[in-house]
């Protein structure tokens, strides 16, 4: 009989074993950074939707109707109301209720301690002149320590 000698290699135990927790590692890692990455940018951002309410002569009711995240401190939010030129000419930050150049924001409906805003909140535009017209006007909330904004025409 012919005896065919051939020498055969492999890798060792202990080199396959370092070589199979090293691709494991690299599968970890690659696919923390994946999951980490597809929430990362939305920690940040202050967003959602208002609504026109009730709409009398000189006022004007704005509800929250969704927002995320979906409560904010009171202190935290600030309110702009811009008219049709794009002039800010009232704002409301911090506090519950501003008169500036003849207009009034105010918050109702605030959460039970009444310091904190969340989608059960009302905001009130109100202008001294009773038959002030809001066509045009925009009001636009935002978060402090977080990108985006909700806005909403009158």
């Amino acid at each position: 009989m012919n005896k065919i000698n051939r020498r055969e290699e492999a890798v060792s135990p202990v080199i396959a074993t370092i070589l199979m927790v090293a691709i494991t590692v690299v599968l970890a890692a690659t696919l923390y950074i994946m999951v980490a990455d597809i929430g990362g940018d939305q920690v940040g951002e202050f967003y959602g939707s208002m609504s026109i309410g009730d709409r009398e002569n000189n006022r004007v009711r704005v509800d929250i109707d969704t927002m995320s995240p979906s409560s904010r401190d009171l202190s935290d939010v600030t309110v702009r109301l811009y008219n049709p030129d794009d002039d800010e000419v009232c704002v409301l930050s911090g506090v519950q209720s501003n008169t500036q150049n003849s207009y009034t924001l105010r918050w109702t409906r605030l959460s039970d301690d009444d310091e904190t805003v969340t989608t059960t909140a009302r905001l009130w535009v109100e202008h001294e002149d009773d038959e002030h017209d809001f066509s045009g006007y925009e009001v636009v909330m935002t978060v402090s320590g977080r990108s985006g904004s909700i806005s909403q025409e009158l």
